[in-house]
């Protein structure tokens, strides 16, 4: 069996084997802002997940999810760490908000769309099925009144970069807890 020390050191391996791997993927994309260069956002990644990593080695209740997303027209590295301790005060009525917006089937669908890549507003109705513009405005206008979607200045729809790093891991967790119940 191993102990503490081993396991800690095939974790930092693994993550540096990760990290490394995603560095190599990154492609330059066309961002409407960029808060910090490529380099300083592997840093940040790469230090937040190994303390991330240290916290719940030592037993402490938090939940990790670390990822990279990229579909041709957004790419985002992303780190979350909850404590479980935060969860538990966590703002009812936001988490209400932002779920009962994504608690919806038409919604979930538009995501599931702009995960491919970016879209317009007729190839989102027709791959929805939805018969009226009303219909699409209602549900693209939720989906960025939270910030998920975003209109570039070419007319399309696409996936906020910052925030996919938060949905992908709902919407995965959503998918196992399906998975589970079947």
């Amino acid at each position: 069996m191993e102990n503490f020390e081993e396991r800690l050191t095939k974790l930092e391996q693994s993550i540096e084997k990760l990290t490394q791997k995603m560095e190599e993927s990154v492609k330059p994309k066309e961002q409407t802002r960029k808060a910090e260069t490529e380099e300083e956002a592997n840093e940040r990644l790469k230090k937040n997940t190994y303390e991330y990593v240290e916290r719940i080695l030592n037993g402490k209740q938090d939940v990790l999810a670390i990822g990279y997303f990229d579909n041709g027209d957004v790419s985002s590295r992303f780190s979350l760490c909850a404590s479980v301790e935060k969860i538990k005060i966590i703002d009812s009525f936001e988490a209400e908000k932002l779920l009962s917006v994504l608690a919806n089937q038409d919604r979930i669908e538009i995501i599931k769309i702009l995960l491919n890549h970016c879209a317009t507003s007729t190839e989102i109705m027709e791959k929805c099925g939805f018969e009226t513009t009303g219909k699409f405005y209602h549900h693209i206008n939720m989906l960025m009144n939270l910030d998920i979607v975003k209109k570039a200045q070419n007319g399309t729809y696409l996936l906020d970069a910052k925030r996919v790093g938060y949905i992908i891991p709902i919407l995965s967790c959503v998918n196992f807890i399906a998975k589970e119940e079947n």
